[in-house]
């Protein structure tokens, strides 16, 4: 089974320790293979958080017309945070300019560390020293939300 870019990520920095810094380790780890899975495009690591391109998306299947997220994602989410034992947060897109346009996204905790946060245009996953969820197939679950 291959290794997931999150232990790849991991490894890269447990095998340089506090030698570099985190723009520097995201140089390393793209060098040092491919930085795509399931559709996901490792951007850069900063304070243990991973930031990931996510495919296009359309944002009139993400939201309701009240910038809520949608209940099909809201569904998606329901399933892959319960496998994870995680609870889900919908927290508003601030600031605005428009308050009338505000879109909320999903953060996903554990206890009261922020785990993951959900977003049409990104996704953010914490890679700590020792992972907080199953990583190996992570990507391929939340993938389902961008399809």
């Amino acid at each position: 089974m291959a290794e997931s870019i999150l232990q790849r990520i991991r490894e890269e920095r447990r095998s340089v320790g506090t030698s570099i810094n985190d723009t520097e380790l995201d140089e390393l780890i793209k060098v040092k293979g491919d930085v795509i899975e399931s559709g996901f495009r490792f951007l850069t690591i900063n304070k243990e958080f991973a930031l990931f391109n996510v495919p296009e998306q359309d944002t009139s299947i993400w939201y309701r017309e009240d910038g809520w997220v949608s209940e099909e994602k809201e569904q998606i989410l329901n399933k892959i945070a319960e496998q994870l034992g995680l609870d889900i947060v919908e927290p508003p897109d601030y600031p605005k300019l428009d308050m009338s346009q505000i879109h909320h996204h999903f953060e996903l905790f554990s206890g009261k560390q922020k785990v993951m946060t959900i977003h049409p245009k990104f996704l953010k996953i914490l890679v700590p020293e020792h992972p907080v969820v199953p990583e190996q197939d992570l990507l391929s679950h939340l993938a389902s939300l961008y399809e």
